[in-house]
């Protein structure tokens, strides 16, 4: 179960870049954290689900839209990816099908 404490996520907001499994359901309060901890609210976020499977789907966002819950309906495993590294998907527009881009090259679940 994920926390809000912001303890709990001291370690993430010092990273360049996290990447959490199965973060979902808890997407809001965590990128909430994040942002009480530091990380900028127009820091780009990548939701990525059924990561390593040709069916996988790519949503993004910052944090400051997911923690006002931007999170789409997700039907299997996801990715919660976090970092400028992922600007790029960003200005790609948002969702994205199964095929991999020049931001994100899904493989073996993970971003």
């Amino acid at each position: 179960m994920c926390s809000s404490d912001l303890s709990d996520w001291a370690a993430a907001t010092g990273a360049d870049t996290v990447v959490l499994y199965m973060a979902s359901r808890e997407a809001p309060t965590i990128a909430a954290s994040l942002i009480a901890g530091g990380k900028s609210p127009e820091l780009p976020v990548v939701l990525v689900e059924n990561a390593s499977l040709p069916a996988s789907r790519r949503h993004a966002t910052t944090l400051r839209r997911l923690a006002a819950g931007d999170v789409p309906e997700l039907a299997g495993p996801a990715l919660l990816c976090v970092g400028e590294v992922y600007r790029g998907q960003l200005a790609a527009g948002g969702e994205a099908d199964g095929r991999s881009t020049p931001a994100i090259r899904v493989a073996a679940g993970s971003c």
